[in-house]
């Protein structure tokens, strides 16, 4: 019994393990190694988890000892309990993030509304097809800026901030910052524009 750092450390000279380089070693001796859970290295032991001792003590990672051994990807270093057990806590918190599946007739609802794939396709599919100035706001994404694009759009965004529960923004008012962000270059909102921006410098000055 070896004592250190305040711990007792089982030391075992493991005789019927071959007494070689560890770096060498046979992906059958590795096994008998691991299965111990007795380092190949320092020759110490039993551990819980052999992978995180030997990267702590002798800066192999688990992936290398995998490598250098031969073994699996998903071989585990750590004790078959201790595997098992971080395999149960996995699968419930697997399971506890998981989402009900959907009804096929859900499904089905979702295609038909175009939102059974994710946007990113939607959008792919969407370039696919010629251009239809005006249609569900597709135009507008890709890049048209048209009346009847900028038109669809207004409508889209309107229907999607409704189901969202948002209230549809007011429209600006002139002699305002946000007008002259909409275009407008009239007297009030260039001056509206100024102040903003003396203002804006004046922050920063204070900072």
């Amino acid at each position: 019994m070896l004592v250190k750092g305040g711990q007792s450390i089982v030391v075992s000279c493991a005789p019927r393990l071959p007494n070689m380089n560890p770096e060498a070693l046979t992906t059958e001796d590795a096994m008998g190694w691991i299965a111990v859970q007795i380092c190949p290295w320092c020759k110490r032991g039993p551990f819980r988890s052999l992978g995180l001792h030997i990267w702590q003590a002798h800066g192999y990672s688990a992936d290398e000892c995998r490598k250098l051994w031969g073994l699996q990807h998903g071989q585990p270093l750590a004790d078959p309990d201790l595997s098992a057990d971080l395999s149960e806590i996995h699968k419930r918190l697997g399971s506890a993030k998981r989402l009900p599946k959907k009804t096929p007739t859900e499904m089905a609802e979702l295609a038909r509304r175009g939102r059974g794939r994710p946007k990113r396709a939607q959008w792919r599919l969407a370039r696919q097809r010629p251009l239809v100035h005006g249609e569900g706001g597709w135009g507008y994404e890709r890049g048209c800026r048209c009346a009847d694009c900028k038109a669809a759009h207004a409508r889209h965004e309107d229907a999607r901030r409704r189901a969202m529960g948002v209230p549809k923004r007011r429209p600006a008012e002139h002699g305002t910052y946000s007008k002259y962000t909409d275009g407008c270059r009239c007297g009030p909102c260039r001056a509206a524009s100024a102040a903003y921006a003396r203002g804006l410098r004046a922050r920063k000055r204070m900072r």
